[in-house]
C-alpha cells in the first residue's frame, strides 16, 4: 500500500475504487487484507487519520497522531463501560420487576442506546464550544523580559512604600 500510495500520491486514500483495482493488482493473493484495506477506504478512516495530521506542524505530527488514537481508544473503552453499566442496571432493574428476559433486554439495550446518544450530543456541544487554532506566542522576543521588568519594578516600587 505505501508503495502504490508513493507511486499514485495521497489522493489514491480518497477512491476506494481505484485503490482497490490497484491492490488487486498487486496484492491478488491475499484477498481477505486487501478487502479489509478497502473496507476501512470506504470508511473514510485514511481521511480522519489525515485531517487531524494536516492540521499540525511537522515537527507535532507523532503528538497528533498518538493523540488521535488515544482519544479513539479511551472514548471507545468509556463508551462500552458507560453502556454496559447502563445496560446491565436496567436488566437487573427490569427483571427484578418481573419483565420476561427478552423484552428486558430488549428496553435494556434500547435504554444504553439513549444514554449513549445523550452523552454524544453533549461531546458535540462541548466540542462546538472549543476555540479553534493554538494559541499566539509573542513574536518579539523583548517582549517577555519587558513584562517580567515590570512586575520587578512593580514589586520593588511596593516594598519601597
Amino acid at each position: 500500500m505505501r508503495e502504490l500510495v508513493a507511486r499514485h500520491g495521497p489522493g489514491l486514500c480518497s477512491d476506494a475504487r481505484r485503490c482497490e483495482a490497484l491492490l488487486r493488482d498487486h496484492a491478488g493473493a491475499h484477498r481477505r487484507e486487501v478487502n479489509i484495506l478497502v473496507s476501512a477506504l470506504k470508511e473514510r478512516v485514511p481521511l480522519d487519520l489525515l485531517a487531524g495530521q494536516s492540521a499540525v506542524p511537522r515537527e507535532q505530527l507523532g503528538i497528533a497522531t498518538s493523540l488521535g488514537q488515544f482519544s479513539r481508544s479511551i472514548g471507545g473503552a468509556v463508551g462500552v463501560a458507560m453502556m454496559g453499566t447502563v445496560m446491565t442496571a436496567s436488566l437487573a432493574t427490569l427483571q427484578g420487576q418481573g419483565m420476561p428476559l427478552a423484552r428486558a433486554m430488549e428496553l435494556s439495550l434500547h435504554r444504553a442506546f439513549i444514554a449513549g446518544t445523550i452523552v454524544s450530543l453533549v461531546a458535540l456541544a462541548v466540542a462546538v464550544k472549543v476555540p479553534r487554532g493554538f494559541p499566539q506566542r509573542p513574536q518579539d522576543p523583548q517582549q517577555r523580559p519587558q513584562e517580567t521588568s515590570s512586575i520587578t519594578t512593580a514589586a520593588s516600587e511596593s516594598s519601597t512604600v
